[in-house]
């Protein structure tokens, strides 16, 4: 149950900067990265996307939503050029951050 934790670099790869063990903890993960690197005060929407995995979007859009309740978010299905490196059971959070 080893959840890896993606990251898009400078080039445009997908490449892994953690790994968490069991979706919880990697959820936890992926909000604590959006809190240290989410520009404050920032009105743009964040996005949840997620492969096949509507239970896991649903978890990370009401967390986020409990850390600020006025935020906009956004659900969209992972694109087939991303799902296609990491398969079914994917999500993600996206924003613009430092």
């Amino acid at each position: 149950h080893i959840r890896p934790i993606l990251q898009i670099d400078q080039y445009g790869k997908l490449v892994t900067i953690a790994r968490a063990h069991g979706t919880h903890k990697a959820v936890n993960e992926l909000l604590e990265r959006y809190k240290k690197y989410r520009e404050g005060g920032n009105a743009d929407p964040v996005y949840v996307l997620d492969a096949d995995a509507p239970e896991i979007g649903d978890m990370l859009e009401e967390k986020l939503l409990a850390l600020e309740p006025c935020l906009t978010v956004r659900r969209c299905t992972l694109s087939p050029i991303i799902g296609a490196h990491t398969g079914p059971g994917m999500a993600a959070i996206v924003h613009i951050g430092r």
